[in-house]
């Protein structure tokens, strides 16, 4: 939209066609996801094993309830393509960090090619960032964040999901 204040941090992409609100076979992951359909929400696509993405959590914690103030949720999905992080791993790297709050889902099986293919795109990078809008509508994504510590909790950051899911209530 017009009225959005521009992304600070690179480029928001349009969706690709094949772009989709993931949907899991896994019940409890697949409840949270529908919990926060309604809403305007970012799927974190990361991996322990990613250094940038283990990078970003402190900052991704201390961003969350902001985010959550202006109307969008933030939901850290791990969707290892190794298939080797397990929820223990998660919460080892959580706990690590210092990231109690963050809302968290942990893929395994099918539910990693799931979330993988929900992208839309051939090869994920991670991190990759899905924003959807309210109905599970695909949005955008964004990769590839600067390598400093503070790219969330930023004001720029922040005040751009702000004017998005302001400029949708209009």
């Amino acid at each position: 939209p017009n009225d959005v204040s521009p992304f600070p941090f690179g480029t928001v992409f349009a969706p690709e066609d094949t772009t989709h609100w993931p949907v899991l076979r896994d019940p409890k992951a697949n409840a949270v996801l529908e919990a926060a359909k309604s809403d305007w929400v970012i799927l974190n696509i990361w991996a322990t094993w990613c250094a940038p993405c283990v990078k970003e959590l402190p900052d991704m914690e201390a961003a969350n309830p902001m985010l959550l103030g202006s109307g969008v949720r933030l939901i850290a999905v791990n969707a290892d393509p190794m298939r080797k992080d397990t929820q223990a791993n998660v919460d080892r790297v959580f706990a690590e960090r210092g990231v109690s709050s963050l809302t968290s889902i942990v893929t395994e099986g099918e539910d990693v090619q799931a979330v993988l293919a929900a992208t839309g795109q051939k090869q994920v990078g991670f991190p990759t960032n899905l924003i959807f809008a309210p109905g599970g509508e695909p949005f955008g994504y964004f990769t590839g964040l600067p390598d400093q510590d503070e790219v969330w909790s930023t004001a720029e950051m922040l005040t751009f999901f702000e004017t998005l899911v302001e400029s949708s209530e209009t």
